[in-house]
């Protein structure tokens, strides 16, 4: 029994560090198509469409202060541009994470450190951006003009969230009159991604088909207290930019949904 309460959470290590050490050093050209985040880039490339968290930085989520500033110059700098990913390495909800560099040549993780939209990841090594993230502390740009700017991992952890591994514990209720499991053909679908994304890695597949069903369910037993209409236009534009990523769907619809409740609080 211990055994197997362990076992999703030691794979999903393996698995970063896997990934960490087969993909990091390596380079994607592509498109900017969305900007999710300050530091989620949507793009588009010849092997379809990737997420990139940008490495070594964290920006303000959407519902903190300077938040939508991140997201704004992201968005300035990088939508609609053709970028190069230097790879370092996957984050535990399967997002390539790297160094975003811009055709003029800048960096954006540096970009965003500079402005004072973004800290340095806590384990992060990375002396540049340590050293840039000092600058824009003494020049009090950004998020740096606050007395007690709180890190948007602090912010996170207030606000429960988690990562898919620690989600695969949470058991979802049977509600009347609510989804409690994929029909048939979302669940073919999601095995069939599965068996596509990791070619005979059973293990691998298991924690996915798991991962992205309870994710399933939590999308569409989504409810808040903000008008319904806000609710549905929320899920159809993530289902329209994640088609069959349920996983990614349930953390946009979250963040969306938390960004209006601040704008309209």
């Amino acid at each position: 029994m211990i055994a197997s309460s362990i076992k999703p959470l030691a794979l999903a290590g393996i698995f970063t560090l896997w990934a960490t050490l087969v993909f990091a050093g390596h380079t994607i050209v592509g498109q900017v198509v969305d900007v999710v985040d300050g530091d989620i880039l949507q793009v588009k490339t010849r092997d379809g469409l990737q997420t990139i968290r940008l490495a070594d930085i964290d920006c303000p989520e959407p519902d903190q202060p300077y938040g939508d500033q991140a997201a704004s110059l992201s968005k300035d700098l990088a939508k609609g541009q053709t970028v190069a990913v230097l790879v370092k390495g996957v984050d535990p909800f399967r997002r390539t994470k790297g160094e975003v560099i811009l055709s003029g040549g800048e960096s954006l993780n540096c970009r965003l450190v500079s402005a004072g939209l973004a800290w340095r990841e806590t384990d992060s090594s990375n002396t540049v951006v340590r050293a840039l993230e000092t600058e824009a502390q003494s020049a009090k740009a950004g998020l740096w003009q606050d007395s007690n700017p709180e890190p948007p991992w602090l912010h996170r952890k207030k606000a429960g969230e988690k990562t898919p591994v620690e989600s695969l514990s949470i058991a979802i209720p049977a509600h009347r009159g609510r989804i409690t499991a994929p029909s048939r053909g979302v669940s073919a679908a999601i095995r069939a991604r599965a068996a596509r994304d990791w070619p005979g890695d059973y293990d691998m597949q298991q924690y996915v088909i798991r991962m992205q069903e309870r994710s399933y369910m939590n999308v569409q037993n989504h409810r808040s207290n903000i008008p319904a209409s806000v609710q549905e236009q929320i899920k159809a534009d993530a289902a329209r930019r994640w088609p069959g990523d349920y996983d990614m769907q349930e953390y946009v619809i979250n963040k969306q949904t938390q960004a209006y409740q601040a704008i309209n609080h």
